[in-house]
């Protein structure tokens, strides 16, 4: 992609395109910038743009025709069938994510990360290292400042580390970090991708990104897929796993985050020091030493980060504890799989002591995976949302289930159950939309739920 563009059609007027079109307008770009909505908040967006120099057009309809561009440039929310989807795909110049037309005017070294699971706590976390091993880095990408943001107000930067979501990869490639991280890949938003294949794909996407000399981090149980071993190709690899028996290059054993070298390992830090807790946030500090070690940097040095790393808001967080009952708010476990880690953290030895609060958006992923943990670890799940009904087909064998009108209801009722030394978890396990904005808006209502109840 050319440095410049006499003209940039952007797409989406989300957080995403804003920034992409005040970076195309400040690379010396006319642009213009579309989206769906007509909305009185976007009208002040369409206000202030247009005092900037970015001709902003909204309610757009299949109907209408925008003016020629060199390049449009696609927000990540935007999909395939919406107006603006089909605008893009019948379009006749090349499309670009909002992430490859920033990296394209990147100068600092791009190390992105991507999963279905841990990747905004293993951005921050590597964050966090390097800037105490003495490193200028900025976390940007799906975490929520956009890369094109980072790239318009040019700062001094060692590393930027890029959080990147399967929405972001379906636009076509041109990414090329210096390292490329997968954490895992099991089912999530198979509502917008449709299949387990095309998911994995997209999030492979990021692999074949990288250029000749960059290098691919990877969870040592994706590597004996032939698919990703394509996508890495010839590029230098590094291994991770809490799985001893994988042979991974870094990896959980005795207690210990270590380093493989000549089959020999290397002690580097032992996970009692560490603030996060949970076999799923050991498999994240592997997989941020990991990355450290590609991008040259020794990981010894990432011991000061991970002894002072505290995970942030919705992920375990510790709401109180009343009556000897814990409450925990773990709204960001948006499928079944972060649900079933926040069961395994959560659990108390040799009982079934936890009261699992779930429910929300289907997604359109299977739910059975959960049974196991549901069966070792829950007394009750009680279920709230659209896909209430699923849930509590998929796991009434495993664990009895209560269906609940609103989280008002089910967090009442969880109140009934609690006995002392119980947790009371709030692991949705599905997107939050149906009832809530996001994912912070689901927690914070939870919390603020909690705290009320035990006020009165």
């Amino acid at each position: 992609m050319e440095k410049q563009q006499k003209k940039i059609l952007v797409l989406g007027a989300g957080a995403s395109g804003l920034a992409a079109a005040r970076l195309a307008l400040a690379q010396g770009a006319a642009c213009t910038l579309l989206d769906e909505k007509d909305t009185p908040q976007l009208q002040d967006v369409r206000r202030t743009l247009g005092a900037e120099g970015i001709d902003c057009q909204l309610g757009w309809t299949d109907e209408r025709q925008p003016h020629a561009a060199d390049c449009i440039i696609i927000s990540p929310g935007i999909r395939a069938n919406s107006v603006l989807g089909r605008l893009a795909q019948h379009s006749h110049v090349p499309v670009f994510s909002e992430l490859a037309f920033a990296a394209a005017h990147c100068p600092w070294p791009l190390l992105a990360i991507t999963g279905t699971n841990g990747k905004t706590t293993s951005v921050e976390l590597l964050t966090h290292c390097l800037r105490l091993s003495g490193q200028a880095a900025i976390a940007a990408g799906n975490i929520g400042l956009p890369l094109s943001e980072v790239v318009r107000q040019a700062g001094n930067w060692d590393f930027v580390v890029l959080e990147v979501s399967s929405f972001q990869l379906e636009a076509p490639a041109g990414l090329r970090p210096a390292v490329a991280a997968v954490l895992n890949v099991s089912p999530d938003h198979l509502d917008r991708h449709g299949d387990m294949q095309t998911y994995l794909g997209l999030k492979l996407q990021l692999l074949r990104q990288l250029p000749p000399e960059g290098w691919a981090v990877l969870n040592a149980k994706l590597l004996a897929r032939p698919e990703v071993a394509e996508a890495v190709g010839e590029r230098k690899c590094i291994s991770f796993s809490t799985q001893p028996d994988l042979q991974a290059d870094f990896v959980l054993q005795d207690a210990a985050l270590c380093r493989r070298r000549q089959d020999k390992l290397e002690t580097l830090f032992a996970i009692e020091e560490m603030q996060l807790k949970g076999r799923h946030n050991c498999e994240n500090a592997l997989a941020v030493l990991a990355t450290m070690a590609a991008a040259g940097l020794n990981p010894h040095d990432a011991a000061a980060g991970l002894r002072s790393f505290t995970s942030g808001r919705n992920r375990l967080e510790l709401v109180g504890t009343w009556n000897n009952v814990t409450y925990i708010n773990d709204s960001k476990a948006t499928n079944v799989d972060a649900l079933c880690q926040a069961l395994e953290t959560c659990a108390s030895p040799g009982k079934r002591s936890i009261i699992l609060l779930a429910g929300g958006m289907d997604k359109g992923c299977s739910l059975h995976e959960a049974r196991p943990a549901l069966a070792k670890y829950a007394k009750a799940a009680l279920l709230f949302g659209q896909c209430r009904q699923r849930l509590a087909e998929s796991w009434q064998e495993a664990v009895p289930v209560t269906l609940c009108e609103d989280l008002e209801t089910a967090v009442a009722r969880a109140d009934e159950l609690a006995q002392a030394d119980d947790t009371v978890l709030f692991a949705p396990g599905c997107a939050s939309f149906d009832m809530f904005s996001d994912y912070v808006q689901r927690g914070q209502t939870f919390i603020n739920i909690v705290n009320r109840r035990q006020r009165e």
